[in-house]
């Protein structure tokens, strides 16, 4: 209510990370959702639970702070690609990099993932610190994967759509 009081309509909206984290109940995560929405130059990447989860297996970030994840993405991540990067990890994290149970046979990372190595054989020491060169790799292949693979979920979707079509209801 605070926020909405004090912007008061759409065109108030501050687009950049200072004016919105200064509103009450924003913070680094909802402005870059804000500012990637809005089409504004991004400044930071979105992390949600999911890249908290994504970013660590992949070998990109350690750690389960945001703000450094997000900072350790930024290094790794060209920054054009900064508001598209955060949305891909976290629908990673979704639809095949689970918490439980990761989809690696689905996985369009699988052959940079560090996680995906060491619970497949690969045998990663997970106190081992990766050279930059590693991560780059990994980054580069989030940001431009070789091969696309439509996932359950989608063809489930896109089915539907088409049944849908077909068989309208009357």
């Amino acid at each position: 209510m605070e926020t909405a009081q004090k912007i008061k309509t759409d065109a108030n909206i501050p687009l950049t990370m200072e004016g919105l984290t200064s509103l009450a109940g924003i913070g680094r995560k909802s402005a870059n959702v804000i500012m990637r929405e809005t089409g504004a130059k991004a400044v930071g990447v979105i992390v949600d639970l999911h890249v908290l989860r994504v970013a660590p297996r992949l070998g990109i970030a350690t750690g389960t702070d945001p703000k450094k994840i997000e900072k350790q993405i930024m290094e790794v991540i060209p920054e054009k690609d900064w508001g598209q990067i955060g949305m891909a990890f976290s629908f990673l994290g979704r639809e095949t990099c689970r918490p439980t149970h990761p989809k690696h046979d689905e996985c369009v990372l699988s052959s940079v993932c560090e996680y995906c190595k060491e619970h497949q054989g690969g045998g990663v020491n997970k106190k081992e610190k990766k050279p930059v060169a590693v991560k780059k790799k990994a980054a580069k292949a989030v940001v431009k994967p070789e091969t696309k693979k439509i996932t359950s979920a989608k063809k489930k979707a896109t089915k539907t759509k088409a049944t849908a079509k077909r068989n309208p209801k009357k």
